[in-house]
């Protein structure tokens, strides 16, 4: 029988025997055509190479424009250049958040950076790093010549001069009066100023007045606020943020005009709000082979999850720490696109990688170990018998030498919902140029509610097309 529902997103309901598919670094890819053999096929996250490893650690923030790249790493201000080389241009204080850069372009000639209550300036000409020009502040953005920078404290955003990150008039400010919860987050998207509160949010717009040069939109005034001040992200279609309000939180919103829409499913809702820790969730965008992924990381609870505006689904994106045989929350963290690659940063060290769907390892070298579990093969709870399991995907892709010369799949199964396993079963996926190779397992005894899963982790290309039973 066809088992075409093997392929799919993570949905991990609050009751595993109802629910609990996870696919974790690998996600869902439609085929367009609806020609092939399988409406999805399972494609594997990017891989990663390091391409430097700076002084400090581990990296805060990236940002890159017209051939300049720059990065916050540990306290350092960062330079990196295409032939893998680096340069310090200055330092920052260091706090719990995140670094933000932002920049004026050609008309300024600068880039503003926020860290550890800090705001200072990089000159693009003379590369020289300004002492402090704006502080007790968070986060800092760009709009229409102007650098903006939120205080969390006392919900105050400051404006600087136009196309003059140097000068911060003390009277050109804007103050929260919308609502009393104080703003702790700011996104620039599509040339609005969005700004997060902990309950509800404000969207102001350039309304080329003065001295203010920004006003509030009446109709921007949204219910819902932030879960934690970088659970946000600005991808191409707008803001995406973990929300929440005075009647709970953990749903994720994307902005559609200025109205709210969720875009997360209950599995990944029950997941967020099960997290002990969400204040450290940190979000970022970015467009690889066709598809809008946005990623919520959350460190402390080892969790990530990521957005596929392409096909409106959800997967996993973790760690495997092989010494705790365990996920951790991913480590590329921070992404820019530069040099015609993307490039990210590891949260937990001083290395900065090119990430490519060429490469088949994570980070420090470490197995980027996918993993697929199915939905749930029952029948009215009636017995069923599994006589042989054969995986549909690209084999014969064994590397010349070293791992991944004789690649495997491991199978193990629960007969009771996924509640216990069974032991690990292997077998080959073919080794280089082996493109025959059947993908098959026999014998896999009975059960009323039958679970699958499947782990890849050799460094070799891991493409799942189908999957089909014979079932008694």
């Amino acid at each position: 029988m066809n088992f075409s529902s093997f392929i799919g997103p993570s949905y991990r309901s609050q009751s595993g025997i109802a629910e609990g598919e996870r696919s974790v670094n690998w996600y869902p890819e439609i085929i367009e055509t609806q020609q092939g053999k399988n409406r999805w096929i399972l494609l594997p996250v990017p891989g990663v190479v390091r391409r430097w490893t700076l002084p400090n650690g581990p990296c805060r923030g990236m940002f890159a424009q017209d051939g300049r790249v720059i990065v916050v790493a540990g306290p350092d201000i960062v330079e990196l250049f295409d032939d893998d080389t680096y340069t310090v241009r200055g330092n920052i204080a260091v706090d719990q958040y995140p670094a933000t850069l932002c920049s004026n372009g050609a008309g300024g000639g600068e880039v503003f950076i926020t860290s550890g209550g800090q705001g200072k300036i990089l000159n693009l000409t003379t590369n020289v790093v300004s002492s402090v020009v704006v502080s007790a502040v968070r986060m800092g953005a760009f709009l229409d010549g102007w650098f903006l920078a939120l205080d969390p404290v006392t919900s105050t955003l400051h404006i600087s001069g136009s196309e003059d990150g140097l000068t911060w008039n003390p009277l050109q400010i804007i103050q929260r009066n919308t609502g009393g919860d104080k703003w702790q987050s700011l996104l620039v998207s599509h040339r609005l100023i969005y700004l997060f509160g902990s309950q509800s949010s404000d969207v102001y717009y350039n309304a080329g007045t003065s001295p203010i040069p920004f006003e509030a939109i009446q109709e921007g005034f949204m219910q819902q606020g932030i879960l934690a001040p970088f659970a946000l992200t600005d991808s191409e279609d707008g803001p995406i943020w973990i929300g929440q309000s005075s009647h709970g939180r953990g749903v994720v919103y994307q902005a559609d005009g200025y109205t709210p829409k969720r875009i997360s499913d209950h599995g990944v809702e029950h997941q967020i709000q099960s997290y002990a820790t969400v204040n450290d969730a940190i979000g970022f965008s970015q467009q690889d082979q066709g598809h809008g992924f946005s990623s919520f990381t959350f460190p402390t609870a080892l969790g990530s999850w990521a957005y596929d505006a392409a096909t409106t689904s959800w997967h996993e994106r973790l760690f495997w720490n092989a010494p705790l045989v365990s996920y951790q929350a991913a480590r590329p963290l921070f992404h820019c696109f530069a040099f015609g690659a993307h490039l990210v940063g590891d949260r937990s060290s001083a290395d900065i990688y090119e990430q490519s769907v060429t490469q088949h390892l994570d980070v420090g070298g470490a197995n980027l170990r996918c993993l697929r579990r199915s939905p749930h093969l029952s029948n009215e709870h009636r017995w069923i018998t599994i006589k042989d399991f054969t995986l549909d995907m690209d084999t014969g892709v064994g590397t010349t030498t070293g791992a991944g010369a004789n690649p495997q799949a491991m199978l193990r199964w629960s007969t009771d919902g996924g509640m216990t396993w069974s032991n690990e079963h292997w077998a080959d996926i073919g080794k280089q140029g082996a493109y025959g190779t059947r993908v098959n397992w026999t014998r896999l005894g009975r059960g009323r509610d039958r679970v699958f899963e499947v782990v890849i982790s050799d460094p070799v290309p891991r493409r799942l097309i189908n999957a089909y039973l014979e079932v008694a």
